[in-house]
């Protein structure tokens, strides 16, 4: 027979209470259910893990399953208390949180910090280093002995972290020396106005059987018309006097000028005369010559039709038979020449050159005259040599003139100079 409902209820409340008896049997210390303990084990580890579902990331493994069928088949008061534990494993999160912010403070939005970079012997780690090595450099960052493990995390930085591609290492090879760029091109300077052209220094001192008596290169300047007033003690010359052919007239004082240290002669026409010049260099300051010798002299000249050179040694005794020599000598649209007039037959040659060089260029003409004999020298080369010498004292003179008649009287050039020397036995 059925009981009777009454008898019914009070067994189902006998049923429950046994139950709920039976709950507390299982953990009479207040402890939780292995389940229950799982979930706040799991809890406390992983911090970022939701208090309800007992797992996340970083969490320890999920309850067995006979854990969790041992958790589901507790009464429903049982899974209460799991509830009150889950909030007390909440507010321990939170306490452990809390702590961890107080040893270095972060904010849940901040970035994961780079790893730190053990320090070398030398101290911290060099951020190419750390570049080669391909890891992270740590601007600096050294861990402190005794810190805390790595989930203190360090205070951020702002600092952009380099590649981790390793800097190129500079190259070896040295870098090319700066090519210099190329000085301008000065325009070709006017033959007139010529300075110090000849790229030749005037030669001092002594020479090896000779001794220099004379030397000028001509360091000061003398406008025309005043080179007797500058260079008087040192030169003279055929002043008012006809030339050779009688077409042309000497003046110095209105041919002969100095400027930037070379002598210049300019040949021209004027009032129907052509006008001419022969400087003499003065030995000691007088006029006058030397028995034997060597003259040397730097030169050069426009091609001006209808007038020469002939830069020679004339006998102080004013006498034609007792020698000359001529050299260099020849038109200056020509060649440069040499000759050798033959003492006591002057009219003839015993030596005669023709060494091809024109005037255009600068040269250096030299004459040996010894007792021995006569020797020519261009630009430092022998160009003849014969054992004729004059035996007189002559004095040299650079006799520029009419070359043989009167010129075009258009015709115009310069004849210059850099400097004269001569030598003396020694």
């Amino acid at each position: 027979m059925p009981a009777p409902p009454v008898l019914r209820t009070t067994a189902l409340l006998c049923a429950a209470a046994a139950a709920v008896t039976a709950a507390w049997a299982v953990a009479p210390s207040g402890e939780p259910s292995r389940a229950e303990a799982g979930e706040v084990t799991a809890l406390v580890s992983d911090p970022g893990g939701d208090p309800g579902s007992g797992a996340g990331a970083g969490s320890p493994a999920a309850p067995a399953a006979d854990e969790e069928q041992a958790g589901s088949r507790l009464p429903r008061a049982a899974h209460s208390h799991q509830a009150r534990w889950r909030s007390a494993a909440a507010q321990a999160q939170r306490r452990a949180r809390a702590a961890a912010d107080r040893v270095a403070p972060t904010s849940a939005a901040s970035p994961v910090a780079p790893p730190l970079l053990a320090p070398s012997s030398g101290g911290v780690t060099s951020s190419s280093a750390a570049a080669s090595s391909g890891a992270v450099p740590s601007s600096g960052l050294v861990v402190p002995s005794g810190a805390g493990t790595s989930s203190a995390a360090p205070a951020p930085s702002t600092a952009v972290a380099p590649s981790s591609r390793p800097a190129p290492a500079p190259s070896s090879r040295p870098a090319p020396a700066p090519v210099a760029a190329p000085a301008p091109v000065a325009a070709a300077a006017p033959v007139a106005a010529a300075v110090g052209g000849s790229a030749s220094a005037a030669p001092v001192g002594d020479l090896p059987g000779w001794r220099q008596v004379f030397l000028d290169d001509f360091a000061a300047d003398a406008p025309l018309g005043r080179f007797a007033e500058v260079y008087g003690s040192r030169w003279t010359g055929y002043e008012g006097a006809a030339d050779t052919s009688r077409a042309g007239r000497y003046s110095e004082a209105r041919t002969v000028s100095v400027s930037g240290g070379v002598l210049d002669v300019h040949l021209r026409t004027e009032g129907g005369v052509p006008l001419v010049a022969a400087p003499v260099p003065l030995v000691g300051g007088r006029w006058g010559g030397q028995l034997h010798g060597r003259y040397s002299v730097r030169f050069r000249a426009d091609p001006v039709p209808g007038y020469k050179t002939a830069w020679l040694l004339w006998p102080d005794s004013d006498v034609w038979a007792d020698g000359e020599v001529d050299f260099p000598e020849g038109p200056l649209t020509g060649t440069i020449s040499g000759f050798v007039h033959c003492p006591g037959e002057p009219s003839r040659n015993c030596l005669a050159v023709d060494t091809g060089a024109g005037y255009s260029s600068w040269h250096t003409a030299t004459v040996e005259w010894t007792a021995s004999g006569t020797t020519f020298l261009l630009d430092g080369r022998e160009v003849g040599r014969t054992s004729t010498s004059p035996r007189v004292p002559m004095h040299w003179v650079l006799q520029t003139e009419t070359d043989g008649g009167r010129p075009p009287a258009t015709a115009a050039g310069h004849v210059q100079v850099d400097w004269v020397s001569i030598w003396a036995p020694a």
